[in-house]
């Protein structure tokens, strides 16, 4: 009877399988190549009259101060990458930097030639002189924005960092996340947004709108007439009025108190709402709502 033929183990196989996945695991492991950042500068600057002023960085962050009327100076930092330090700071003169007029605005820009809409790991921050009366546009990404001295009007948009504003606007506007907001010796119509981040506002005469999630809200200063609101969740909101301040107000929150140094009257109050009029009310509405922390209206000295 022929019996079948059994195939001899043959234990080279194996072995040689493995050093071939060896290899390969070992080249997947060294074939990243590292990339580096290096970074250069750029001046520019544009005598104008325009009183509109807008600046677009990405990746960067924006300092605004008070400069001499009539001219727009900045100096803006280019960041590149690359395999070597070379490559990158030549990747970094990719970056076209402009400043000049459109229309009746003065821009300054800064854009990634290759790739305007998808920059990665590349950057452009500005520090900037304008005239302390100029209409501000500022935008940027993944870095701060710094505003001190201006006294017109300012909108700053950006995200993952904070904004600081120093100094009597006509009005602010913010919109950033995961960033805290402040605002020094403000004034006028101040509109602030974030998100994760804490809201401070220091300012004589304001109407605010400010709004954040898991941030705490800070007030310090004195209202004008109209409405402010201030809403957050997840954290307190702390103002503090002068002690003759006149106001109506309706607060609110949940699992917890507020408590005020005002007596108000005309309303309702229990330990998680109040409504009513403080001083007669004025023609100044407040309007606060959180969660899960408390609200604290004191007056100050």
């Amino acid at each position: 009877m022929n019996r079948p033929r059994r195939l001899a183990h043959r234990p080279g196989l194996v072995p040689a399988a493995v050093v071939v996945v060896a290899i390969l695991a070992t080249a997947a492991c060294t074939g990243t190549i590292a990339t580096v950042q290096a970074s250069d500068t750029v001046e520019k600057s544009l005598q104008t009259t325009a009183t509109q002023i807008d600046v677009e960085m990405f990746n960067g962050t924006i300092d605004v101060t008070a400069g001499p009327e009539g001219s727009v100076t900045a100096t803006v930092k280019r960041t590149g990458t690359g395999a070597s330090e070379a490559e990158a700071l030549a990747d970094a003169q990719k970056i076209d930097v402009t400043l000049a007029m459109e229309g009746d605005r003065a821009v300054l820009r800064a854009v990634y030639t290759p790739d305007p809409s998808s920059p990665d790991r590349r950057g452009a921050s500005a520090q900037v002189s304008v005239p302390a009366g100029s209409v501000l546009t500022l935008r940027t990404s993944n870095g701060s924005v710094d505003v001190a001295g201006i006294t017109g009007t300012v909108v700053a948009d950006t995200s993952n960092a904070g904004v600081t504003s120093t100094g009597p606007l006509e009005a602010l506007r913010v919109k950033t996340s995961n960033g805290k907001v402040v605002v020094q010796q403000g004034g006028g119509l101040l509109t602030l947004e974030t998100s994760n981040g804490a809201i401070d506002i220091d300012a004589k005469d304001a109407v605010v709108e400010a709004r954040t999630s898991n941030g705490k809200i800070t007030f310090g200063g004195s209202l004008a007439a109209g409405t402010t609101r201030m809403r957050t969740s997840n954290a307190t909101i702390d103002l503090t009025l002068p002690p003759d301040a006149a106001f109506s107000v309706d607060a609110q929150t949940s699992n917890a108190r507020i408590v005020t140094d005002f007596t108000v009257t005309g309303g309702s109050a229990s330990d998680d709402r109040l409504t009513g009029a403080a001083g007669g009310g004025g023609g100044t509405t407040i309007i606060l709502e959180t969660s899960n922390n408390p609200i604290t209206i004191s007056a100050g000295s």
